[in-house]
């Protein structure tokens, strides 16, 4: 088996089957440790353990074709976990692994869009794990795959919240499956669970589903009423999709119900404005980490919109001359930053 077809296959696993794997290689490797076997026998153990491993995912893959009750498509994979924790093994869950309020969606839907979106993703965003140069393409394929190859007679439940981020993978996804005929449902996560979980004494501002936990997305589920989308319905999304995917802005926001494609400074005032309270409230003008500012800026923004964008901003901030840095920024923890005194001449 090819090394990138190994990775794939163990990046389907879930939590517990990782877990139940490592378990058994740990297991074996201790026996294998601790008995006093020759190095000719050694090797062919390790071979027979890389089968065992083989064999094993196989039979997980076989589990896996068995026809599932309900599909569930998510924005971003931290909710699509929460997804699969509460519904289980009986349905399936795929998660869209980008965050599309940030970045050009431009053609999105066709390779040279997707691959506009790679580029522009590379020459602006930090990558200190190498995720988009290793992983991000591979795994956007592999998500657009199932997609494609969802059962005709599996009904879809796609959950989407009020945030652009969740509204524009939600009219991606309908134009996705524009040739589907399974029956369609959209739940909104956040007002449902604004219905259900908010009362006056106790308030949750959840700004997207990736804040909803497996317990509270199943009381969500129970109490909705289902209604599928009519074709209607339906095209009027995936029109709205397409004018998105002629948009060249590389933002995107959520306001009065509807996605706005807004300049990719929209943000640098609220930025400006946290990092002057920050120094306020510190009661100095010292160095503080990057992560220490756009944390506060995530926490306190009512779009979601991703650290990485924000730290973008953050850097563009350094460059023009705003912001002081110490370090190196290859990765939000490894510089520091600071607003430039007044008067005080770059060099």
């Amino acid at each position: 088996m090819e090394i990138q077809d190994l990775c794939e296959k163990i990046e389907s696993l879930n939590l517990d089957e990782a877990r139940s794997l490592l378990f058994q290689l740990i297991l074996n490797m201790k026996m294998l440790r601790e008995a006093d076997i020759d190095s000719t026998n050694i090797k062919e153990e390790l071979s027979r353990m890389y089968d065992r491993v083989l064999n094993h995912i196989k039979l997980l893959e076989k589990e896996k074709e068995i026809p599932y009750e309900w599909v569930h498509l998510v924005s971003g994979e931290s909710a699509a976990g929460s997804v699969r924790v509460a519904f289980g093994r009986k349905d399936k869950v795929i998660g869209l692994p980008d965050h599309l309020a940030a970045g050009p969606i431009w053609q999105f839907h066709q390779e040279k869009g997707r691959q506009h979106r790679y580029e522009w993703l590379i020459n602006h965003m930090l990558d200190p794990e190498d995720y988009l140069e290793r992983q991000y393409e591979r795994r956007l394929q592999k998500a657009l795959q199932e997609i494609s190859e969802i059962h005709d007679d599996a009904p879809i439940i796609i959950w989407t919240g009020e945030n652009a981020f969740e509204q524009t993978t939600l009219r991606f996804y309908l134009y996705l499956l524009r040739d589907k005929q399974n029956p369609l449902y959209v739940i909104n996560s956040t007002k449902e669970f604004s219905k259900l979980f908010n009362t006056a004494e106790m308030t949750y501002d959840v700004r997207h589903s990736g804040e909803i936990s497996p317990e509270k997305f199943q009381e969500i589920y129970k109490h909705t009423n289902l209604t599928p989308l009519s074709i209607e319905e339906r095209r009027t999304l995936e029109i709205e999709w397409l004018k998105l995917a002629e948009t060249k802005e590389v933002l995107r926001v959520w306001q009065d119900g509807e996605i706005k494609s807004v300049e990719e400074d929209y943000f640098d005032e609220f930025i400006l404005e946290t990092m002057r309270r920050l120094h306020q409230e510190f009661d100095s003008n010292d160095f503080m980490k990057s992560a220490r500012l756009i944390g506060e800026v995530i926490g306190h923004c009512e779009e979601p919109i991703g650290d990485e964008y924000i730290e973008y901003r953050v850097r563009k901030f350094v460059y023009d001359g705003v912001f002081e840095m110490k370090g190196v920024p290859k990765g939000m923890r490894f510089y520091s930053i600071r607003l430039r005194s007044l008067g005080e001449e770059r060099c």
